[in-house]
């Protein structure tokens, strides 16, 4: 069979299986397919049930082409509930499974999302943003339309952005006084939404407690929301509006779940600060309240997610260990953790059944996007096959692990592509960073780095000290310390690629986005292996990065101290205090709308390379934020990745 290269636009045929969903039966598992659509350049997302037991996946919805997500099964398991935009705005739907029409039950003009269902199955909580005026016209019954005010002739009004908040804008968009509070409608549409939570709070997806009066949600009602990540558990009584705080402490709560026999409240939760320093762990307590009990004290790692295997009552947690993203069974009174084998090694989600052992997972490997899979009594199957036809038309390449010393010998775990077209016997290296810091790369579907060796080129990538994936210790080897020895450890892998043959080693590339990309900079401050660099949403200079960011406690806890306070330190940690050095080609690209780590220090940066006379090109996306490389639009992810490439290969001289 002949085959293609893959080229950037390639990545706009890849599809993706997204938010299993099991049913309470253990027979079905219903999930959401994404496909890109180029010509229209937006997502695509459907509704499709999938029989566990064999069979074809059916499609469940088709949403108009704008776009259906979030299923969530009814305790009969006859109907599902979805958000849906096929009405302009994000609304709650229902569909019974035998098929028919969908029916609307949300009507509201600030949207909804994230529904769930009652126990008796005759409710649905959602989520929906509003501020007192909306809360109120929806209470009155006069907010319930599917379109947005008309506007009139007359002149805008002023319309400047008053600040109060030290948060003020995070995504792509400034706060605009709106909070997310927690609805609950009648399933079949009748009646008026009903405003569950109260406050001046933002609340987090809902679940109904097993009882059937209350509704749980997270929240941080502690006064001091912008300087802090926490999130306390709340129960509000759908009869009184009476308020329980469920969980009273600094920790970050979120990932509620309800245990299979109703008895507990299950969730993820870490210490509100220092997040370097500690593991997230799974944790429940009884459904009435009370003392918290920690599941995964054994495992030194971040549970990610967490659930209970009915039969068993053997908790199931999700978690990064060592490249692979895995369940673990938390077995015997002490939790260990047992690794449940997958032949995809990286889990992206899944769900458990409320009458079974059965599980439904989304996974990906190197050579395959997210696909739908489940696991019963230990018997694996797969049910989607995706991208199977459209991949088959290109030669994919297989990473190869290899093990190193860092810094001062630590053992560094990565991996090296072999080009996966016909090429040189040294064909250049492609080094690609991760961001985070603290996030892992691992043996997951890369786009990007398949296209760059269906190119010619070897990519390679590793998990420096700071990632996770390698227990608490080795995640918090980077405080008071960005880049200076993580550096080291990623330009010793690249040296150990190079000495086995993977690559040239004088035809070296470098990229990395977030972290990535300030480690990048780093690195071509501090040395001139690389023919060229392509920095991606970066942090160039980290005393003007603090005031700007929607994620100011971060450098608190990185750093431990303000950068006022510190300035010197932070200067010295800053790439751009290097800049002289760098003497690399450069490609700085950048979202506009980025707020988490805001074009402000690229552009500093930019302007500093420029007035030094280097080698400098800077590529500003508009609408976007920090999402780009994975949720921004289409035609931008592809023209990125097109950029990405052409950079490396007009430097491959």
């Amino acid at each position: 069979m002949q085959h293609r290269k893959l080229k950037p636009q390639d990545l706009l045929g890849i599809m993706e299986a997204e938010d299993p969903q099991i049913s309470p039966d253990g027979r079905n598992a219903a999930f959401v397919r994404m496909e890109m659509d180029g010509d229209e350049n937006i997502y695509r997302r459907s509704i499709w049930i999938a029989p566990l037991g064999g069979g074809r996946p059916w499609r469940l919805t088709c949403g108009g082409g704008k776009g259906d997500s979030s299923p969530r099964w009814s305790p009969s398991g006859d109907r599902i509930a979805f958000t849906s935009l096929r009405t302009g705005l994000p609304q709650i739907h229902v569909i019974r499974v035998d098929g028919g029409e969908a029916s609307q039950a949300t009507r509201i003009r600030t949207g909804a999302g994230s529904p769930a269902w009652s126990p008796d199955g005759r409710r649905i909580a959602f989520i929906s943003r509003v501020n007192d005026e909306e809360a109120d016209a929806i209470r009155r019954g006069k907010c319930l339309a599917d379109g947005k005010p008309k506007s009139g002739d007359s002149p805008p009004e002023p319309d400047p952005k008053v600040i109060e908040r030290i948060i003020y804008r995070e995504g792509t968009e400034y706060r605009d006084g709106r909070r997310s509070h927690v609805y609950v409608v009648d399933a079949d549409g009748r009646g008026v939404p009903r405003k569950a939570s109260s406050g001046d709070f933002d609340h987090t997806a809902p679940v109904f407690h097993p009882s059937g009066r209350s509704v749980i949600t997270t929240s941080n009602r502690n006064g001091d929301e912008d300087s802090d990540v926490v999130q306390n558990i709340v129960a509000f009584d759908l009869r009184t509006g009476r308020i329980r705080l469920l969980t009273d402490n600094l920790d970050a709560c979120e990932a509620v779940r309800i245990s299979p026999d109703g008895k507990h409240i299950l969730y993820i939760a870490y210490p509100g600060e220092k997040l370097y320093a500690h593991n997230q762990t799974a944790r429940r307590m009884p459904a009435a309240g009370g003392k918290e009990e920690i599941l995964s004290g054994s495992f030194d790692g971040d549970a990610e997610a967490v659930g209970v295997l009915p039969e068993s009552g053997e908790p199931l947690v999700l978690a990064c260990s060592r490249g692979d993203r895995r369940l673990f069974r938390l077995a015997g009174r002490k939790g260990i953790p047992v690794s449940i084998p997958t032949s995809a090694p990286w889990i992206e989600s899944f769900s458990v059944a409320s009458s079974c052992d059965a599980v439904a997972f989304t996974a990906s490997s190197p050579l395959h996007p997210n696909d739908l899979f489940s696991l019963n009594r230990g018997k694996e199957r797969r049910h989607t096959d995706l991208n199977g036809k459209f991949l088959s038309g290109f030669r994919l390449s297989m990473p190869e692990e290899i093990s190193f010393k860092g810094k001062d010998g630590l053992g560094i775990q990565g991996w090296c592509m072999r080009p996966s077209s016909p090429g040189r016997a040294k064909p250049p290296l492609a080094a690609e960073v991760h961001g985070g810091p603290h996030i892992m790369w691992g043996n997951s579907f890369w786009f990007e780095f398949q296209m760059l060796a269906s190119n010619g080129y070897a990519v390679f990538y590793c998990n420096p000290r700071g990632s996770s994936g390698y227990g608490r210790k080795f995640k918090g080897m980077l405080y008071r310390n960005w880049a200076v020895n993580d550096s080291m450890d990623v330009l010793s892998g690249v040296s150990t690629a190079v000495r086995k043959g993977f690559a040239d080693g004088k035809r070296l590339f470098l990229t990395g986005g977030s972290y990535g990309g300030y480690l990048s900079a780093w690195i071509i401050g501090h040395d001139s292996r690389f023919k060229a660099a392509v920095l991606q949403r970066g942090v160039y200079d980290m005393t003007g990065f603090y005031g700007c960011s929607d994620v100011q406690y971060l450098m608190e806890w990185e750093f431990g101290s303000f950068p006022w306070d510190e300035p010197g330190k932070m200067w010295r940690h800053s790439p751009l205090a290097y800049v002289r050095a760098m003497k690399t080609p450069v490609l700085i690209e950048h979202s506009e709308n980025d707020f988490r780590a805001p074009i402000n220090t690229a552009e500093e940066l930019y302007i500093a390379l420029k007035k030094l006379g280097r080698e400098v090109r800077f590529v500003r996306y508009p609408r976007e934020g920090h999402e780009l490389s994975r949720s921004g639009e289409p035609r931008h992810r592809a023209d990125r990745l097109s950029r990405i490439m052409g950079w490396f290969d007009d430097h491959d001289k």
